[in-house]
């Protein structure tokens, strides 16, 4: 790897620990944001494991990506490969490196000690709180669907946290690793087959910096966007090389 590109990596990856990641919730591009539209059918359609993605997970660790977000990620790539082309996956790694990490909620403090301001800003890198408990996951829900607070690999933050949340509540009272990822990977793919289809769509025959934009506009939908959109690109590219060698 070139070592002007690594650092290119790395500095995208500290402003990603050091910004709020906010879905511009305004936008009506790509889907309904209606928790309804991503109601959990009870119906598992994932099993959780990195098994089959082991070469990509050792590559984005070989390469400097944390180990979390490199779980994260090739979780993400294994699960969405087969059903979306190998392109899609990487675009989407490229989203989920620039997001957040399995069970992770984006400002942690806030959400224990919540009183409506969001003052309390704490960044996941520096003081993670990870939904490993039942409380965690029902703080969550109980923020109620305005608040912007991100939970977990994709930072669903409104109404969608809310959905996540819930169906963490409804699998079980406590959450590993593996569970977590099991629940995410579950809820994402049923956003992309059902109120998100679209964004599959768009990313039909694309590239993999391509996919990455696109998911970036249409499904992650930060703050932003078009900014964080063409920063995903490159990234994109650059997991492609690492997971290529």
């Amino acid at each position: 790897m070139r070592r002007e590109s690594q650092q290119y990596l790395f500095g995208i990856f500290q402003n990603v620990e050091e910004e709020k990641i906010e879905e511009d919730n305004s936008s009506t591009d790509g889907a309904a944001d209606s928790a309804a539209d991503n109601t959990y059918s009870g119906d598992s359609v994932y099993e959780s494991t990195i098994t089959g993605s082991t070469e990509v997970y050792d590559a984005l660790v070989n390469n400097g990506i944390p180990d979390n977000k490199a779980k994260a990620m090739a979780y993400a790539y294994n699960a969405t490969k087969d059903l979306y082309g190998t392109e899609f996956a990487i675009g989407l790694m490229a989203n989920v490196f620039s997001e957040g990490a399995t069970g992770v909620i984006e400002y942690g403090k806030t959400v224990n000690n919540w009183d409506g301001s969001g003052t309390s800003k704490k960044s996941y890198a520096s003081d993670p709180l990870v939904v490993t408990e039942a409380v965690n996951a029902q703080a969550c829900v109980d923020l109620g669907t305005g608040v912007s607070v991100g939970l977990g690999m994709c930072q669903w933050s409104y109404d969608r946290r809310v959905a996540l949340a819930g169906l963490y509540l409804v699998t079980g009272q406590s959450y590993s690793e593996d569970i977590r990822s099991k629940i995410e990977i579950d809820y994402m793919l049923q956003e992309f087959a059902g109120g998100y289809n679209s964004v599959v769509a768009k990313c039909s025959g694309a590239t993999a910096s391509e996919c990455a934009k696109n998911i970036c506009l249409y499904y992650e939908r930060p703050s932003d966007k078009q900014a964080k959109a063409l920063d995903r690109a490159v990234v994109a590219d650059q997991i492609k090389s690492y997971i290529s060698n």
